[in-house]
């Protein structure tokens, strides 16, 4: 994942990097360190497909920047799940925001 790093999500930009157990002490196997600009995803991920939960902390930061407190944990976490259902089902549909 080193090379998403720079990861932007709007006016930010983060690293994303994975981390051993971070999902020992929670449910958690990924975090979003708005403050300090960090992604963080547990090693278990790693080789398996991190997207969708990298894909709910980009959703966790664009919360964070534009004050959208209102969405809850599972909102988040259902949107994640289907863009990245999206994006992966329909590659030509991906491609047209690399032109």
């Amino acid at each position: 994942m080193n090379d998403l790093n720079p990861f932007k999500i709007m006016a930010y930009a983060y690293t994303v990097e994975f981390q051993q157990n971070i999902a020992l002490n929670s449910d958690d196997v990924a975090r979003h360190y708005s403050m300090e600009g960090r992604i963080v995803l547990d090693k278990l991920l790693e080789k398996n497909r991190p997207e969708n939960d990298l894909m709910h902390e980009v959703f966790e930061s664009l919360k964070w920047q534009m004050e959208l407190e209102s969405l809850d944990h599972d909102v988040l976490t259902a949107l994640a799940n289907g863009v990245c259902a999206v994006l992966r089902d329909n590659p030509e549909f991906t491609k047209l925001f690399l032109k």
